[in-house]
């Protein structure tokens, strides 16, 4: 038994020694296992972890920032490089195409504005151009003047008319452009072979304004006389398309020139000398009768006062009885002492009149 447990702790000592010295062994290669593990690991990290994740950590920036101006790290010249210049390549393209996205959008937002600024104004002028023309058509519907647009035809039919034409004219517009009747037979018989040669004329000679001037019916029968002013419009051959112009009702003008020619046939014409002054007594008119009576001439009268005819037989208390009287009435009359320009005295019946002005507010004497 002794024997047996003797040969038993010699057998475990070797075993002991065997083992240390395996393990000591074991722990070397173990260390250079770990160390190599860590040596390759921090290799794997520096080629191929640290690329994607600086990768990764770009991509997330570009995505959240928009800012296509980052680039990623290129550490190897490995795949993984590769891929880094890949992407900072594709970043690049990305990048030039925003920047031209962004002029073009830019651009863009110019040209937009321009427009938008181009048609609001635009949008202005045509308002000021639609207000003037509806100012204009006011004007026309409530002045004298009927706007006319013909056919350039013998019988002048009407293809417009400004709707005044009915207060001025008495005729509906409707029937003027219906032809009832044709604009040609409202013209005075007397007047229409005259106005539509006329017509005729200036359509053969090219002219682009004339004037008329001839009497026309008015709804009511009478005739008005009236000017009317006419413009050809014609095409790029100076062939006529249309006849436009405006007429105006001068009837009532007309009758004051003739009532003028009439009073101033009288004044030329009367027996009696006739003198019209101002306010202040300066001779402004005076008839054939004045100078045959007086012996002044027109010229040498006008610009002068009537106190020149004075004879010196009157005292100024004479006078001063006339000015309040005219004053006072707008009128005196009597018989009063003059000298002629060759110093005869004659006694003449002097009448005087304040011509008023619509106010009655007197002008002249």
């Amino acid at each position: 038994t002794t024997i047996g447990r003797i040969e038993l702790e010699t057998h475990l000592y070797y075993i002991w020694i065997d083992f240390l010295k395996n393990l000591g062994f074991m722990t070397l290669i173990a260390t250079g296992l770990a160390a190599l593990a860590v040596y390759f690991g921090l290799r794997l990290r520096r080629i191929i972890t640290d690329p994607l994740l600086d990768l990764a950590r770009v991509s997330n920036r570009v995505s959240r920032e928009r800012d296509y101006a980052l680039r990623a790290t290129r550490i190897g010249n490995d795949e993984i490089g590769n891929l880094v210049d890949d992407f900072n390549h594709m970043l690049a393209e990305i990048q030039t195409r925003d920047a031209a996205l962004r002029q073009e959008q830019e651009s863009l937002e110019l040209r937009v504005e321009q427009r938008t600024a181009d048609m609001k104004l635009a949008k202005d002028e045509a308002e000021r151009a639609e207000r003037l023309l509806r100012e204009e058509r006011d004007l026309i519907a409530a002045g004298p003047s009927v706007v006319f647009k013909w056919a350039p035809t013998e019988d002048l039919p009407v293809t417009y008319v400004s709707p005044n034409v009915a207060a001025v004219f008495g005729h509906r517009p409707a029937d003027l452009l219906a032809g009832r009747p044709p604009f040609a037979e409202l013209i005075h018989p007397d007047d229409r072979a005259r106005v539509t040669e006329e017509v005729a004329g200036h359509l053969r000679s090219g002219a682009a304004n004339f004037q008329k001037h001839y009497r026309f019916r008015h709804a009511d029968g009478s005739s008005r006389w009236i000017d009317d002013y006419t413009t050809v419009v014609r095409d790029a051959h100076g062939v006529a398309q249309a006849i436009a112009g405006y007429v105006i009702d001068v009837t009532q003008r007309r009758h004051a020139e003739e009532n003028l020619r009439l009073a101033a046939s009288v004044f030329s014409h009367a027996r009696e000398g006739i003198m019209i002054t101002t306010m202040d007594g300066t001779l402004v008119e005076v008839n054939e009768a004045f100078s045959r009576i007086t012996g002044y001439g027109r010229d040498e009268a006008l610009g002068r006062k009537p106190s020149m005819l004075k004879s010196g037989r009157h005292g100024p208390e004479l006078y001063d009885r006339m000015w309040q009287t005219l004053g006072e009435n707008g009128y005196w009359s009597g018989e009063i002492w003059n000298r002629r320009k060759d110093g005869e005295v004659y006694a003449a019946q002097l009448t005087i009149s304040a011509v008023n002005d619509a106010g009655g507010e007197a002008h002249h004497f």
